[in-house]
């Protein structure tokens, strides 16, 4: 015995969709004449069918053959349709609208276009032979990954050869280098050679650091190589934060000592500072070099100093 067909309710109305599936019983006074325009049909036991809008004269309403193929009509009827086509972008409009930010970040990793300039944060695009130099060497993907690897480790000076791959640009660098140890750190690191004999030479400086700058931008390399815990909290709910929504790593000297919550109130011409974060007891060379490079972030803002813990 055949099992029961379930029945199907017809498609709420809609713009651009007359009809949808309907119980089998039902299909034949659809596809007949529907009489005056507005009037209601009556199928099985007196109930009345939907019109969806009102219909002309005569104006029949056929339920499609299957809903795929629905899907299928009503789609390559949007695709016909003007607004919907692909149109070509001007390479220098690649970021402007959201659709097409994706097609141009992964056509520049793809080595097709290449950022000819800024404006703000909006990036402009060309092609790359009129943005790079005309005699730049062909590089195997090997060679290349060798290449963005020795530079990694220049601008980074020690980092690890490997670890979990994440979006954007990471702190491995491979076989770059030299190997090295660091005491009380697990595990083997690699060093630029060019850093490895200047410690005599080095002079330090005292630096409000952005969240964002490659000597933290790994947090586990910063707090394996110098103690230094640091999470970007923005996203976070204000009663879950500790540091405050973006502050700012201070760096002093060879150590990472503390963390600046401050805040730019453009409207009120002040840059409010909530407070300033001691991961180390600051002594008064320290206090008096993070003040005053808490009073240059607020001039170069053009603002004036505020808040609780302002210098």
């Amino acid at each position: 015995m055949e099992p029961a067909r379930p029945h199907l309710r017809p498609r709420p109305p809609h713009r651009g969709h007359r009809a949808g599936p309907l119980p089998r019983r039902d299909r034949r006074l659809r596809a007949q004449p529907q009489g005056r325009p507005g009037r209601a049909r009556r199928g099985p036991r007196g109930r009345a069918l939907p019109l969806h809008g009102r219909l002309a004269r005569g104006q029949r309403l056929l339920p499609p053959r299957h809903p795929r193929h629905a899907r299928g009509r009503r789609a390559a009827a949007l695709a016909r349709h003007p607004r919907h086509q692909r149109r070509p972008v001007a390479l220098d409009r690649l970021d402007q609208q959201p659709q097409h930010h994706q097609d141009a970040l992964a056509l520049a990793l793809r080595g097709e276009v290449a950022i000819a300039g800024r404006k703000g944060r909006q990036r402009y695009f060309d092609l790359p032979g009129r943005v790079y130099p005309p005699d730049l060497p062909r590089l195997t993907l090997e060679q290349a990954i060798a290449h963005r690897n020795e530079r990694r480790l220049a601008a980074l000076g020690i980092a690890r050869s490997s670890g979990t791959v994440m979006p954007g640009e990471g702190p491995f660098v491979g076989e770059a280098g030299e190997p090295a140890e660091v005491e009380g750190v697990p595990g083997t690191w690699r060093v630029h050679p060019a850093y490895l004999d200047v410690v005599d030479d080095f002079r330090g400086r005292t630096a409000l650091l952005s969240p964002f700058d490659r000597l933290i931008h790994d947090r586990a390399r910063a707090e394996q190589l110098w103690g230094f815990e640091y999470i970007l909290e923005m996203y976070k709910p204000k009663p879950q934060r500790r540091w405050g929504y973006f502050a700012l790593p201070i760096l002093h000297h060879d150590r990472l000592v503390g963390k600046l919550d401050a805040q730019a109130d453009r409207k009120a011409g002040t840059l409010v500072v909530n407070a300033i974060h001691e991961d180390v007891r600051f002594t008064k060379a320290i206090t008096t070099a993070v003040h005053r490079e808490i009073a240059d972030l607020a001039a170069w803002l053009g603002l004036t100093l505020s808040g609780p813990a302002a210098p």
